[in-house]
């Protein structure tokens, strides 16, 4: 999968880590206020949960989605760029995350 207005390609693993994540933004605000964090600084999110989250998967999935995220932040990438600006946006809608 080709990150959008970027040179760089995500694996076939690394997209399904993402497709982990995202199923858990919806499902846990800390996920899903991370997303959104990391797609515009202005939002906020609490770390600490997901890490705390973290330490109870049993794959790695999760965490390799929360590194790669990590990794793409460094290099400038918002996380709309490769979730999907609809997915962002149905992420602040759903855990209410307007200013």
């Amino acid at each position: 999968m080709k990150i959008q207005d970027s040179q760089l390609e995500l694996s076939g693993q690394q997209v399904l880590a993402l497709e982990r994540l995202k199923e858990l933004a919806m499902q846990r605000r800390c996920f899903g206020e991370l997303a959104i964090n990391l797609w515009h600084h202005r939002f906020r999110c609490d770390l600490h949960s997901c890490i705390n989250a973290l330490s109870q998967e049993t794959d790695n999935r999760l965490s390799e989605a929360l590194y790669l995220m990590l990794d793409l932040a460094r290099q400038g990438i918002k996380s709309n760029q490769y979730l999907g600006d609809e997915f962002a946006e149905g992420l602040i809608e759903r855990w209410e995350l307007h200013d």
